[in-house]
């Protein structure tokens, strides 16, 4: 029973309060009457988790056991996300047990227009969806639109995406991915801060080509441009780029956009970079990947002490534990 009370103004001074669970999926889900936005919502203080079904999932450690719990689990809450406009902020909350067999199997189904969301991290859930475009576990998909020629600015900052397993059943287009699905046409789109591990993703279903299988499935369009920084992304299939007929970049894979317009800084992933092939029609210098400073290490390299060694952050945001790196606001 999704909760649209919230206590609050919706100002950047004295955003609405996210206090339960029920508010947060009226939150997500776009229920709130009349936002938009410049609408702010974030969780409040003191809640360190949402449990989307029983608490028990939040007590395993791995994917396998995700599937487990849910290939056997009865009365599974099954979520069906909205359209989320506004500036969100999970002030460090972990959302716990997400099932979803929606088309777009996403948390935020769609997010439209100069929207944001931090500070959150989805685990342990199981995501089987069925979309003939694509999604992500975060995000379905962004949605763009000209406001006085100017297009859509969406932000993400300080998200977190673990022990989740992501599926796609369609086979007519594009697979799933980990973050984003489908962003098209969007002026800019900046993911800062993010951490990817113990996830699977399965686009087995998907025949046609490139299935995605990484940070974003699908970016591209006239204008559209793309920063993303300070990535940690362990068990990331490699990406690939394709191309239309026309010779216009749409790029299917682990970090896509037009590069051209892109700013890339401080990718760590453990998978091999030899998978890059092609870059944009603009671009002769293929599996130039250092220019985009995306660095591949072990695993281990990534953990601990050495974590802090091996990895440079232009932010302050990340602080170094015995495992991978952690995000500050997940320890409030």
């Amino acid at each position: 029973n999704d909760d649209t009370s919230l206590a609050g103004s919706g100002t950047e001074d004295e955003p609405y309060i996210i206090a339960t669970a029920d508010q947060f999926a009226a939150v997500v889900k776009g229920k709130i009457a009349g936002a938009t936005e410049g609408t702010y919502f974030k969780v409040a203080d003191g809640i360190a988790a949402f449990y989307m079904n029983d608490k028990a999932v939040a007590d395993l450690s791995s994917v396998e056991e995700v599937k487990a719990y849910f290939a056997s689990a009865s009365g599974v809450k099954d979520w069906v996300g909205g359209t989320f406009t506004g500036q969100f902020d999970g002030n460090g909350v972990a959302v716990y047990g997400l099932y979803s067999t929606a088309n777009k199997a996403s948390l935020f189904a769609t997010v439209v227009g100069h929207s944001s969301i931090k500070n959150i991290t989805l685990k342990n859930s199981y995501l089987d969806g069925n979309n003939n475009q694509a999604f992500g576990a975060l995000v379905g998909s962004t949605q763009w639109y000209n406001d006085g020629g100017i297009r859509a600015s969406i932000a993400f900052e300080n998200i977190a995406v673990i022990n989740n397993f992501i599926r796609n059943n369609n086979n007519t287009n594009l697979g799933a991915s980990v973050v984003i699905g489908y962003a098209y046409n969007n002026d800019y789109i900046t993911i800062n801060n993010c951490l990817v591990y113990g996830n699977e993703i399965d686009n087995s279903a998907y025949t046609g080509g490139t299935a995605g299988s990484g940070l974003i499935t699908y970016y591209g369009g006239p204008g559209a441009s793309t920063s993303i920084k300070n990535v940690v992304a362990i068990g990331v299939t490699p990406w690939t780029l394709e191309f239309d007929t026309e010779g216009a970049a749409s790029h299917k894979g682990w970090v896509t956009s037009h590069f051209d317009a892109g700013v890339f800084q401080n990718i760590y992933t453990d998978q091999s970079l030899d998978a890059i092939s092609a870059y944009s029609p603009d671009h002769n210098n293929a599996n130039n990947y250092a220019k985009f400073n995306i660095n591949s290490l072990e695993a281990v390299q990534m953990q601990g002490a050495a974590a802090a060694e091996n990895m440079q952050f232009d932010s302050t945001g990340w602080i170094f534990t015995e495992g991978y790196p952690e995000f500050a606001t997940s320890h409030k």
